[in-house]
């Protein structure tokens, strides 16, 4: 006859449960507290109890495990639309069926159960293994895995841009990124960033961008061609965490933003934005 400890059984839940509230929190990049999660978690070890002590197939269902899940997630991140709790909603149910998945196969190879009900239970693993699962999972779920869906939960902003230079004309999705407050110190008007990548796609032929860098904007400038050159010109940035610098600019023919007149320049930034997700930045 298998003895089950409560304490055991509400302790193992209460961590395990955190722990997976915690990973849907840095994977979506949804922000929640930890008394939020906690009490989340709360609730799932509580369930686990009752599933164990109330011997009924209804309470162990999955819909009923479904919607306790809801209730977690419900807890711990609040409402805002329904679009946005169905998303954690599924995501957290994937975490769920990850780490059921893992606690399984743990307990294939060792030929121990470490299930209890519908809840987790484990009493004859040492406290250091633990430890170090905690620790993978934390690696995982906080660095490698972290704001991975977050566009998905919560999509970010974006417009599509219609940007005419020279006789060419390229149309970009650009993130809406409020922290983008770069202006010319000419004209004072607003900027745009591209990617040197998404850039080329709009700019004379014999305009290469292939050695733009962070910082030798100013030679790519004096490389080129006279009879295209009165149409660049340099500004400087900030950026937080990096070093002031020059863009590369340009001043395009004509610029719409979802189909309305936008005036303002274009600078070029060497690196991809987002990893490549957007083709640029604008600030709105």
């Amino acid at each position: 006859m298998r003895i089950i400890y409560l304490d055991i059984l509400i302790g193992v839940n209460l961590g395990i449960d955190y722990l997976m509230l915690f990973a849907l929190s840095r994977i979506s990049g949804v922000y929640s507290t930890r008394f939020k999660l906690f009490l989340g978690a709360l609730i799932g070890s509580l369930y686990a109890v009752l599933s164990l002590m109330v011997k009924s197939t209804i309470i162990t269902s999955l819909p009923i495990k479904i919607g306790v899940s809801g209730l977690m997630v419900l807890v711990s991140f609040g409402y805002k639309n329904k679009s946005r709790f169905l998303k954690l909603l599924i995501l957290f149910l994937f975490i769920s069926f990850a780490v059921a998945g893992g606690v399984l196969a743990l307990g294939n190879i060792s030929g121990s159960s470490f299930f209890a009900g519908s809840g987790y239970y484990i009493n004859n693993i040492s406290f250091k293994a633990i430890v170090i699962a905690m620790l993978i999972s934390f690696i995982v779920t906080g660095f490698i895995f972290r704001n991975d869906a977050k566009d998905i939960v919560t999509p970010r902003k974006t417009v599509k841009a219609d940007i005419y230079f020279l006789n060419n004309h390229a149309e970009y999705t650009l993130l809406v990124d409020t922290g983008n407050t770069l202006h010319d110190i000419i004209s004072g008007k607003p900027v745009i960033i591209l990617d040197k990548f998404s850039a080329s796609q709009i700019l004379p032929i014999n305009v290469s961008l292939s050695r733009l860098h962070t910082e030798n904007s100013a030679d790519i400038l004096s490389n080129i061609p006279e009879n295209y050159i009165k149409h660049f010109r340099l500004i400087p940035f900030n950026a937080v965490g990096k070093k002031s610098g020059l863009l590369l600019s340009f001043k395009p023919d004509k610029i719409t933003i979802d189909g309305k007149t936008w005036h303002g320049l274009v600078s070029i930034n060497a690196d991809r934005i987002c990893g490549g997700q957007y083709q640029g930045l604008i600030g709105l």
